[in-house]
Order: structure tokens, then sequence, then C-alpha cells
């Protein structure tokens, strides 16, 4: 025991961070420990349902988006009977376990590289925790499947730190497998490996010619490229893709419509210019820095930490000119650590940053945590409400069904779908956040007949829409709200119409 005491008074300082790190892991994503259902979620609460249909090789083989192994533990979870919605605590608990790992791995690394246990520590090991707990990954606790996906970051920091050992080809094929491993679970996450890998890598040599290091960092590029190439092979092998293509124009053009939805307006996650605001002003010591401690490494240190911005964003962007997926925070969630990739250089370059300066630092940091649990606050309550509404208008559907089997002594068993000429995807007074995940659930083709189900308990037979009952009663129909006349009943089917 008092060797353990002893130890702690050693390194009290690491021992604060990694208390520090735990707490705030927690305190952010708390709020994701009330129970939630977001439209996904009703499809997989659901074990009578495809996806649980398939073996380790169905999972495989019908991966949608290229993401086997996600779907192998979505697979596998549910068969020893711990469906990953039903048990969202338990999987959320290991989640944040999971990053708390991650981030402490993040930043072990840092100081294994460094040799750095001085002023920074604080400055390298919180911004080791924001890249691992960024703001738009948070939407992937929303949908209940971060657990999988965080073991990516681990995967991630290994696949550089492999790197920071030797430029070898053996190390460089075992970073370039590590990698499609990682893209195998999610590939929102994937560009992190150019940002880290630049950042370490560029640390590691920057007093080398400047040709090397741009060398290096080609390789790194190259080692995502594969990665990328590989995965992008496996989703066209497989009949599953639910993307369409687009030409460059157009996927040019609508990755330029973006940017201040990502930038400035940040998709409402943060108050408007606040996430920007904070990379120009990192950026700007940054380069005060650079200028000041580094004079003749200039070249070096700037193409280091620029070319891992830029290379970061267009690794995140780039799927986007060939494909319709949309341009959401969870699939550019890299996007989002940029600010703390920008600390990370800082912390793990210069170790004498006066107090006033770390003082800044500080608040910054303290003000975009309290903006971090605030949204994951305001996020919570907003799917809380929506499925409120969707259990609402599940019950008038239930009833209806109910009034109709009663009186006509027929049961319903199948069930069928569509849209009116102009559906809502919002619900009324919809709260301030601006993403896919938080539309109604009855408005979204594969989750409609599993939201009947999870709230009452009936399931149904898909059925294809009748077309004399299409034109009959609902074509060229708008509807503005809920009302019976959405629900046509024919013999044991249910004709059902989203306004």
């Amino acid at each position: 025991m008092n060797k353990l005491i002893e130890v702690l008074k050693k390194n009290k300082k690491e021992v604060g961070l990694y208390l520090a790190i735990v707490l705030l892991g927690f305190l952010c994503i708390g709020p994701f420990f009330k129970f939630h259902m977001t439209p996904d979620s009703y499809l997989l609460i659901n074990p009578k349902n495809d996806v649980y249909s398939r073996d380790m090789l169905g999972s495989v083989v019908n991966s949608i988006s290229g993401r086997p192994l996600s779907d192998m533990f979505l697979f596998y979870v549910n068969m020893i009977g711990l469906n990953m919605m039903a048990n969202q605590g338990l999987f959320n608990f290991l989640s944040i376990v999971i990053l708390i790992i991650a981030t402490i791995l993040l930043y072990k690394t840092c100081e294994e590289l460094t040799k750095n246990k001085t002023k920074s520590i604080w400055i390298t090991g919180l911004a080791s925790f924001l890249i691992i707990f960024n703001a738009f990954s948070f939407e992937l606790f929303v949908y209940n499947v971060m657990t999988s996906l965080s073991i990516q970051y681990i995967i991630v920091i290994y696949a550089v730190r492999i790197l920071l050992k030797e430029l070898t080809i053996r190390n460089i094929c075992i970073s370039t497998i590590l990698n499609m491993i990682g893209l195998c679970i999610y590939q929102g996450i994937g560009p992190l490996f150019i940002g880290l890998g630049m950042i370490l890598l560029g640390y590691k040599y920057k007093n080398e010619p400047l040709i090397q290091n741009i060398k290096r960092y080609f390789i790194i590029g190259i080692i995502y490229g594969i990665s990328c190439i590989s995965n992008l092979i496996l989703i066209n092998i497989t009949d599953t893709n639910r993307y369409e293509s687009i030409t460059l124009g157009e996927g040019i053009k609508r990755i330029f419509e973006a940017q201040q939805t990502i930038w400035i307006d940040s998709y409402g996650f943060f108050p408007k210019f606040f996430f920007w605001g904070i990379i120009v002003l990192f950026l700007a010591i940054t380069f005060i820095y650079i200028i000041k401690k580094d004079k003749k490494n200039f070249w070096n240190m700037s193409i280091c930490i620029v070319g891992a911005i830029v290379m970061t964003s267009i690794a995140a962007l780039i799927p986007y000119i060939v494909s319709t997926v949309s341009i959401v925070p969870r699939t550019i969630l890299t996007i989002s650590t940029i600010p703390w990739l920008i600390l990370l250089f800082m912390g793990i370059n210069y170790i004498d940053i006066n107090s006033m300066l770390r003082l800044l630092i500080g608040i910054i940091i303290g003000g975009y945590i309290f903006v971090l649990v605030n949204l994951s606050y305001r996020l919570v309550d907003a799917i809380v409400r929506i499925n409120d509404y969707d259990k609402y208008i599940a019950g008038k559907v239930m009833r209806a069904i109910e009034e109709y089997e009663l009186t006509n002594n027929i049961e319903v068993t199948k069930f069928s779908y569509c849209y009116d000429e102009n559906y809502t995807w919002w619900i009324p007074n919809q709260p301030n956040v601006n993403i896919d995940c938080l539309g109604r659930a009855l408005t979204v083709s594969w989750s409609w007949k599993d939201v009947i189900w999870h709230y009452y308990g009936k399931d149904f037979e898909i059925v294809p829409m009748d077309d004399d009952v299409y034109n009959t009663y609902i074509k060229g129909k708008d509807w503005s709200e809920f009302s019976e006349e959405q629900l046509i009943f024919v013999k044991d089917t249910l004709y059902m119409v989203s306004y």
C-alpha cells in the first residue's frame, strides 16, 4: 500500500489527468444513458429483422456500406441476448470505457514520443481527450452504435504507433492492414489516421530535411489510400450498397455547398463561428510559436500542421464526390477533431507555453467542454421528444387497427406504406439541431412497422402498395398532420400514408 501511495505521489500530475479524463468522459456522455431511439434503433431493436438472420459470412457479404465488422458485432451481441438497442446503457458504458482507454493510449503515445512530463501534460492530455470525445461523433451515441466503433480509435492509434517505431516495409504493411480493419468498422473515423500520423511523425523527424518529411507524409497518404480502395472494393463486390453514384461535378458542388454548414454553423452543435473561431485562434498561436521557437524549421513545422488539417479535411469529404451519402456530422466526425489536432501539435512541440497562454487555452477548453455537455443534453432531449411524438402517432394507428378488427372481425396482419405529395421529416416545433437522425421514425420506410412493434407488440408482414388503393385514396393528396384518412384498410391489410 505504501509503495502504491509513493507511486501515486510521484506521478500525481498524470493520475490527476487520468481522473479528469474519466470524469469528463462520463460527464460528456452521461445524458445518453437516458433511453432513446432513433429511426434506425426501431429496426435494430426488433430481433425478428433481417439484420439478425445472418451468420458470420452473411454479415460480411450483406454488410451495408462496407462495414462488416460492425455488422458482425451487432449480430453476435444480439445472438447472446444482449440487443444493443435494448441494452444501450450497458453498451454506452462500454463505449465510454473504450474511448477513455483510447484517450490514455494517445496521450501515452505522445509522452513516449516526446519524453514530455513537464508543463504541457494537461494540454497534450486534454487535446487527446477532445480528439477522441469529439462533438460530431456524439451523434453516434444517439444511434447507440459507438461500442464497436470506439474500438477503431484504438486501431487508428496503433496504426500510427507502428510507424513511429520505424518506417520499414513491414511496419507500413502492418499499418495498412490495421487501417483496412478499421475502415471495416466505420469509415468516418479513418481520416484521423492522417492527422495523427502527420503530426506525430512530423514531430519525430522535424529536424530532418523537408523533402524527406514530405515523402513520409506521402507514405501516410498511400497507406490510407490503399485502405480506402480495399473498402471500396468490398462495397462494390456486394449488392447492398445503399448509395447512388453521382457525377464529379455534382459531388464537388454539394461539398462546396456544405462548407458553411460544417465550419460556420456546425449543424447547430455550437454557437455560430464558435468552431471556426477556435481553429483560427489555435492556428494563430501555433504560428507565433513556430516563428518564435522553430524559425529554422519553419517550413517543416508549417507544412506538418497545415498539411494535417488540409489532408484530414479532404479525406473526410472526398467520399461525397462520387456518392449520394449524406454529409452529416457522424460521417465527417474527424473534421471536429481539427482544433484539438492543432492543440496536440502545440502540446508536443512546445513544452514551455507561458502561464497566461495556458490560462487562455484552459478557458477555451473549459468553454468547449461546457458546450459538449450542453450538446449531449440537447441531443437526448430532442430525440426523447421525437420518441414521444412517434409513440403518440403509433398509438392512434393501433387504436384504429383495433377498432377495425373489432368491427369487421378481421385480424390485420399485413402492412403497406407510402408517402403523400410533400411528406415531413420533422416533428412540430422541431428542436434546433440540424441532423438527420432527429427525424420522425414514422417517416422512415425501414422503421415504421417496428415503431408499432416496439410500443404495442404487434408485428406485420410487409406487402407492396396496391395501385388501386394508391390511385383512389392517396395520389395527389398532401396532409400537414396525422389524420385517420391516412389509414386505408382492405381486408387484412393496412395501407398507411406518411404525411
